[in-house]
Formats: structure tokens, sequence, C-alpha cells
């Protein structure tokens, strides 16, 4: 099964609010629902709504909301993944809950795909003045390059929406790990 799982693009977080992630979230959705895919938008537990134009994305899409109180969504996601389904992850930020869920999704023995034009990261608006790209995941990723690499490194594959476009129905294409 192929899932595209959406990751905390809510109003209290500041990459959701950039219009090329808001812009590449919304293309994903659009396409995973042409595709068949299972739709997942996860949220931060008390970090706010969805953004506007993701929820309207979402508006005609069967999907599933899911909210979580860690970085990791993989705990909350264990009911709707199983062992060695395909998933491609959208959302922000890309250092923190989309990197610790990826490294829980492979954990699990998923195939792992990371939607790089639909990813942001900038932090929390709360504390932005505090939030720098120095936030560290494990102590392995500290900035967008380092994340590219740490991706690969893990076995995530780097792809874009309209990658995604393209593969449509080839469950073969989407299913190559590494």
């Amino acid at each position: 099964m192929h899932h595209l799982i959406v990751i905390d693009m809510q109003c209290d977080f500041i990459a959701p609010h950039l219009p090329h992630v808001q812009a590449g979230v919304s293309k994903a959705i659009k396409v995973a629902a042409s595709m068949g895919m299972n739709v997942i938008n996860v949220s931060y537990y008390n970090c706010g709504e969805t953004v506007s134009r993701v929820t309207r994305a979402l508006e005609n899409v069967d999907h599933t909301e899911i909210v979580k109180n860690d970085d990791d969504a993989t705990p909350w996601l264990g009911e709707y993944i199983n062992l060695r389904d395909t998933c491609v992850l959208c959302g922000v930020n890309v250092t923190a809950c989309v990197a610790e869920t990826a490294y829980g999704l492979i954990r699990m023995g998923c195939n792992v795909h990371v939607l790089q034009d639909a990813c942001g990261e900038a932090g929390h608006l709360e504390n932005h003045e505090k939030h720098t790209h120095e936030r560290l995941l494990s102590g392995l990723i500290s900035d967008w390059e380092s994340a590219i690499e740490w991706f690969g490194e893990n076995k995530a594959i780097l792809m874009t929406v309209d990658d995604l476009a393209i593969i449509n129905q080839d469950e073969d294409r989407l299913r190559i790990v590494g």
C-alpha cells in the first residue's frame, strides 16, 4: 500500500506559511489522491490549525487525520502503515518531524520517499528567534544539506512532486529503495 503523509502543516509553524511549501504539499495531495494513495494529515498537538491552502487541498480527498505529541509520528501511524508499505512524506520541519518520522518508518521496514519540493524548515513562530537550522535530529541532522545526505544514507529516497506524478500507478518504481 502507498501512503502520502503530510506532516505538521500548521499555522503555529513558520514553514507552512512559505508559498513554495504550501504549493508543493497541495500539489502532492492532488497527485496522491489521483493515484489512489492513502492520504494521512499529521498534526502536532496544540500547534494550530492546518494552513488554509492545505485544508482546501484535503477537502475533497478521502484522508485520515492524526494528532501526535512527538516529532516522530510513527507510533500514531502504526494502525495505518504496515511493514514494506511505501510512505511518501512532505511537510515541516524537515530536520525534525519529517526526518524523525522517516527514520521511524525506515526502522519499521517501510520504503520511504521524501518530496523535497514539498518540505520546509523554519521553526515555530513562538520561539523563532531561538530556533535556527542548528536544531539536531539525534545529533545527525543540522541543516538541509546534511538532511539530504542523511536521507540518502538511511535509504529514504528524495524525489519531487513531479516525479511522483510521472510514476503514477507504477508500483515497482515507487517501491525501489536505495
